[in-house]
């Protein structure tokens, strides 16, 4: 376990709170989407279930699904990746992200995530 990670999400999550305490207004939207009826196939497969419901989402939120976990957060902490207090800005070393924005995840990843995959 990463200590080190672990205070920073803490501390990352008690200024997100600190800071939403002291915003006099927070605005938010909301959309109701028409209820889902599970088909027998996704009733016996929750799997199956909980990715059909998550495309529909994505969808209706119409942003791409990406496949993402815990371990690509701890690749981005150990390559020293962050974002500003903010939100509005990722701050890394210099050299690590491209002028695209993207950087080679794959060396930062956590060893059991490198295990995990060549099974």
């Amino acid at each position: 376990m990463n200590v080190c990670t672990s205070r920073r999400v803490v501390a990352f999550l008690c200024v997100l709170q600190l800071r939403m305490m002291c915003q006099l207004q927070n605005f938010l939207s909301v959309e109701v989407l028409p209820p889902y009826v599970p088909s027998q196939e996704e009733k016996d497969n929750p799997a199956l279930y909980a990715a059909n419901i998550r495309k529909l989402i994505a969808e209706a939120l119409n942003v791409p699904m990406v496949d993402q976990d815990r371990s690509h957060f701890l690749a981005l902490c150990n390559a020293k990746v962050s974002v500003s207090w903010d939100g509005r800005r990722v701050i890394s070393p210099p050299g690590l992200i491209d002028e695209h924005g993207m950087m080679d995840i794959e060396p930062y990843m956590p060893a059991n995530y490198k295990k995990q995959k060549a099974q």
